[in-house]
């Protein structure tokens, strides 16, 4: 799912573009007691980040990791 989304980071607003991947949750047993399956999912890729209309995606691109946890910590996808 591509998305876009506003966060805080340093004090600057960041607005982000994104691809994100919904979490399909495993299941640890079968009703049948048969083992079950591991959770699928739940990627989270930042693709670009605008600062004041200007595209500063290269400048920030050591952060991304940074800038995800903080978005996805404080937005459910």
């Amino acid at each position: 799912m591509k998305g876009n989304g506003t966060v805080k980071y340093k004090g600057v607003t960041l607005d982000l573009v994104f691809d994100a991947e919904a979490v399909i949750p495993g299941l640890w047993t079968l009703s049948n007691g048969d083992p079950g399956y591991p959770s699928e999912g739940g990627e989270f890729y930042i693709e670009e980040i605008w600062i004041d209309g200007q595209n500063c995606s290269d400048l920030l691109e050591p952060f991304f990791k940074d800038i995800a946890e903080i978005y996805l910590t404080t937005f459910r996808l």
